[in-house]
């Protein structure tokens, strides 16, 4: 080896093997010191994040989208943002997609206006400024909805009981119900009977 190698080696390294820049060198001037310390590092590192996160780690894009959007459906800014549709379908992982594909174009405006409550009942046309009230015309009560629709008109007892084996649904278990029966329901109360 000529003498200005190891002269340049020695002033390119100190006493632990290392250059004022973090890289390794032997007195060869070769980079494996150099590779098996940065090797040493990273698997270190790998180890203490296992360690701390368990088994199954790493970003998951898909499951965080679902979780951040199912976080926003619940906390919507306004409470009457959505809430007909979020009484219906309370989490955004729901099957309702792959029951409806296939449906026919009438069937899918039935469940979509089910789902919605944007449909020809008088809360809904009276916001829209066709309705003079809101009131159901077949027992006064003061909000004519698809909630009140479907869950306890009394107009419309025996087709519950016909169809869901109940005559009052509570809102809160809407969602559990078929989405099939839902529009056999309406179809029987004739409620949309304007668009058949």
């Amino acid at each position: 080896m000529p003498p200005l190698l190891p002269n340049l080696a020695k002033e390119f390294r100190d006493a632990t093997g290392q250059n004022s820049k973090g890289i390794y060198l032997d007195s060869k001037l070769t980079w494996c010191k150099h590779v098996e310390n940065i090797t040493n590092k990273a698997t270190k590192t790998l180890a203490m994040c296992r360690s701390t996160i368990g088994r199954n780690w790493g970003l998951k894009p898909k499951e965080w989208g679902l979780r951040e959007h199912q976080k926003k459906w619940r906390t919507r800014k306004k409470k009457s943002d959505c809430r007909q549709t979020k009484m219906m379908l309370p989490s955004i992982r729901n099957k309702a997609w792959n029951f409806i594909q296939n449906w026919t174009r009438r069937d899918v405006m039935y469940i979509t206006q089910i789902l919605t409550g944007h449909a020809c009942v008088n809360k809904h046309l009276k916001e829209m400024g066709f309705a003079d009230t809101k009131a159901c015309e077949h027992c006064n009560d003061p909000i004519e909805s698809i909630e009140h629709i479907l869950g306890d008109c009394p107009k419309y007892n025996q087709i519950r009981v016909n169809i869901f084996g109940n005559n009052i649904i509570l809102a809160k278990h809407f969602w559990e119900l078929n989405l099939r029966d839902l529009v056999k329901f309406f179809k029987k109360t004739k409620r949309f009977s304007y668009f058949e």
